[in-house]
């Protein structure tokens, strides 16, 4: 998993796009935290224990070489 730490709200996860493959970048606004693709446009909303869950899946399927 490769990811550019803007800010402590925000991080670029390359090519985990599960509509397009593209590039995904979380942020968050008044509602909650998101992801969104910078190519295709694709919105999730997660949960504050689904966005720590989510990294760890990402970097456990990375490191599995």
């Amino acid at each position: 998993m490769y990811f550019r730490q803007t800010n402590l709200n925000r991080r670029i996860f390359l090519k985990q796009c599960p509509r397009c493959s593209g590039d995904l970048s979380s942020d968050s606004d008044q509602y909650g935290r998101y992801v969104h693709c910078l190519q295709c446009g694709y919105v999730a909303d997660i949960k504050q224990s689904s966005a720590t869950e989510l990294l760890s899946v990402l970097i456990a399927r990375d490191n599995v070489a």
